[in-house]
């Protein structure tokens, strides 16, 4: 009987918690998602800011060229309306 413990337990079924599930089990780890909520994924939110490990090692490199572009620079603002700038070439 195979072992049922899994090998990598993701809590939070996020974009970041299901982005992170799926390219581990693609990987062939057997992943186990713990969510708080009954419908994990039903209201999934996102500043449509996506990691390039994300966009490119899971099923979202398959998405059409034509629905993402790469963004290098992108300003963040915080409630209180401060500032930090990210910028990564080639990233």
């Amino acid at each position: 009987m195979p072992d049922p413990s899994p090998d990598l337990v993701v809590v939070g079924a996020s974009f970041a918690g299901a982005a992170c599930a799926i390219a581990a089990a693609q990987r062939g780890l057997h992943v186990c998602v713990l969510e708080r909520k009954r419908d994990p994924g039903d209201k999934l939110h996102t500043t449509g800011i996506i990691v390039k490990e994300a966009a490119e090692y899971t099923l979202l490199n398959q998405l059409p060229s034509t629905l993402v572009r790469r963004i290098e620079q992108v300003r963040l603002y915080a409630p209180s309306l401060e500032q930090v700038a990210l910028a990564a070439s080639g990233y």
